[in-house]
C-alpha cells in the first residue's frame, strides 16, 4: 500500500458551494461520506450498485439508466457469498449488492418491488438535476485496487470522464457542474482543471473497521474546501 497520508487535502479545482453533492459511485464510500458529512448529499440510483467503467457509467446517465439491472441481464455473481445477495449486469456494466434479500430469496418476487424503487429514485434524480444551479459529483472509479477491478486504462479513464463530464453537463443544464474522480493512478491528477478535479485514492488494510480510522481521514480530506468542510478535526472539536 502507497503512503495516503502524501496526497493533499482538498483539491482547489472543485472548492466552492454547491447546492447538492451526488454520488456517481462505483462502489458505497462517495455516498457513505458526503452522507456522514452532512454536505448536502440526496439519494441517486448509482449510490449502493458497483460500477464497472466510466464508459459505462456514462452510457447509464445517457439512457436514464433504464437499461440498468434489468432482469433478463441479471446473473448471480460470488453465490457463496455469506453476506450480500449479489447480482451482475454484464450488459450494463453494474452490480447489485445490497438489493436483494439473502434469505429465502426469491428473485422473480422481489424483482418489480427492486425495479419500482430503482426507477422512482432514477427519475427524481434526473428531475433534480434538471433544475439545480450547481452541483458536485463524487466518482470512485475501480471497486478494487487488483488487475481484475481495471476495466480501462489511464488513458481511458481520462478519455471517458471527460466524456462523462459533457454528458453530466447536458443533463444539468442550468448547473455550474463539478466533477471530482479517485482513481488508482498518480498521473490523472495533472489533467484536473477547473471543474474537473482528479485525486489519488488508496487501498486500507483490514485492521479497521470499513471508513473509519484512516480511511475515513484520506476519504474526508478530498472534499476539504466543499461546502464548508474544513476536515474531520474541526468536525470533531465543534461536536
Amino acid at each position: 500500500m502507497s503512503n495516503p497520508l502524501s496526497v493533499q487535502a482538498g483539491n482547489p479545482y472543485i472548492a466552492g458551494n454547491y447546492s447538492r453533492i451526488h454520488s456517481l459511485g462505483m462502489d458505497c464510500r462517495p455516498r457513505h461520506l458526503t452522507r456522514q458529512l452532512d454536505l448536502g448529499c440526496r439519494r441517486g440510483p448509482f449510490d449502493w450498485i458497483g460500477g464497472r467503467s466510466v464508459a459505462d457509467l456514462d452510457r447509464a446517465l445517457q439512457t436514464r439508466c433504464k437499461e440498468v439491472l434489468l432482469l433478463e441481464n441479471l446473473t448471480p455473481y460470488e453465490p457463496d457469498c455469506k453476506e450480500y445477495r449479489k447480482y451482475a449486469d454484464p450488459s450494463a456494466g453494474y452490480l447489485s449488492a445490497h438489493d436483494f434479500a439473502l434469505e429465502n430469496h426469491d428473485l422473480a418476487r422481489e424483482y418489480p418491488i427492486f425495479r419500482e424503487k430503482f426507477d422512482g429514485i432514477c427519475a427524481r434524480f434526473f428531475t433534480e438535476l434538471a433544475s439545480l444551479d450547481s452541483v458536485l459529483f463524487f466518482l470512485s472509479v475501480a471497486m478494487e485496487e487488483h488487475a481484475d477491478w481495471q476495466f480501462e486504462t489511464p488513458d481511458e479513464i481520462l478519455a471517458n470522464t471527460l466524456a462523462l463530464k459533457a454528458t453530466l453537463e447536458q443533463v444539468c443544464p442550468n448547473a455550474k457542474v463539478g466533477l471530482l474522480v479517485a482513481t488508482f493512478h498518480d498521473e490523472l491528477s495533472e489533467h484536473s482543471r477547473p471543474g474537473l478535479a482528479f485525486t489519488r485514492k488508496y487501498t486500507f488494510d483490514n485492521d479497521e473497521p470499513w471508513m473509519e480510522g484512516r480511511e475515513l481521514q484520506h476519504w474526508s480530506d478530498m472534499l476539504v474546501g466543499v461546502n464548508g468542510f474544513s476536515g474531520l478535526s474541526a468536525v470533531k472539536e465543534s461536536a
